[in-house]
């Protein structure tokens, strides 16, 4: 089963710490999200100065291979962060559940960096490639 063009929501709890190394069976997945942790603090701080910004966005960029997240971007409406997920490919039950995971304490990272007042957050996965296949 494929499908082209796939989103979904996650509804967003906070997670204050994850072991990325928890999930050896896609390092190259887990170094994308640990340089994108590196960067929240730079995103919030877009936001902190100018709250109608658009552009606090980072790339899954240096790693060797490309990550199946390719991006993130934080916009704020109403008191609500929406962060925006984009995937190049996501396997529906090996890719997914880590996914939503790690792109919740990224969001909690974020939020603890923020220095506005939110009502709550809105996370939206865009997926290029959304798969489930026999192993």
């Amino acid at each position: 089963m494929r499908k082209f063009n796939h989103s979904y929501n996650i509804i967003w709890v906070a997670i204050d710490e994850f072991d990325y190394r928890s999930f050896e069976n896609d390092l190259i997945k887990y170094d994308a999200y640990l340089n994108m942790e590196s960067k929240m603090l730079h995103l919030a701080s877009i936001l902190n100065k100018n709250k109608d910004s658009r552009q606090a966005i980072c790339y899954a960029d240096g790693v060797e291979n490309p990550a199946c997240l390719t991006s993130i971007q934080f916009l704020i409406e109403d008191r609500i962060v929406h962060m925006i997920c984009n995937f190049r490919s996501q396997h529906e039950t090996l890719g997914r559940p880590s996914d939503e995971i790690m792109l919740k304490f990224l969001a909690t990272k974020f939020i603890n960096k923020l220095k506005l007042d939110i009502d709550n957050i809105s996370i939206t996965c865009n997926i290029a490639d959304y798969h489930e296949y026999e192993i």
